[in-house]
């Protein structure tokens, strides 16, 4: 699917954009192995923005991905499940553009810590979903 699969007159600006909000709560016996996950499901639309923010003191041992339901990466990597994002006291903004129609509206939000880590953090997805009919 692509842009000109979208109804004629679309305009970028033109259409509504909705802000959504998940908190994954990552403890220490969120490991590698246990990971903690958050699924979410998502309105038909266009993903134009996801941020993640990581509070103070994560100390990038707190480690996060947001995945299709089926565990494909959509941030940070789209081509590979195997990736994740960290950091302390910062925020992630990623442009996207990604199509979500019924069928693809599933996603989930996944993170662990590091061996030694002692406190739980809360880690902040906001995705930006831009309101228009998706074929």
């Amino acid at each position: 699917m692509s842009i000109i699969d979208l109804p004629d007159g679309y305009q970028r600006g033109n259409n509504i954009t909705e802000v959504y909000h998940f908190y994954l709560s990552v403890t220490p016996s969120h490991t590698e192995s246990s990971l903690v996950s958050l699924p979410f499901a998502l309105p038909s639309g266009i993903i134009r923005k996801i941020s993640i923010e990581f509070p103070r003191g994560c100390l990038d041992h707190v480690f996060v991905r947001v995945c299709t339901a089926d565990g494909i990466g959509v941030i940070p990597d789209y081509l590979s499940t195997a990736h994740w994002i960290t950091g302390d006291g910062y925020r992630f903004d990623f442009d996207v553009f990604r199509f979500v129609t019924s069928e693809t509206s599933a996603f989930k939000f996944e993170g662990y810590s590091i061996t030694g880590t002692s406190f739980d953090h809360i880690i902040v997805l906001t995705v930006s979903i831009e309101k228009v009919d998706v074929p």
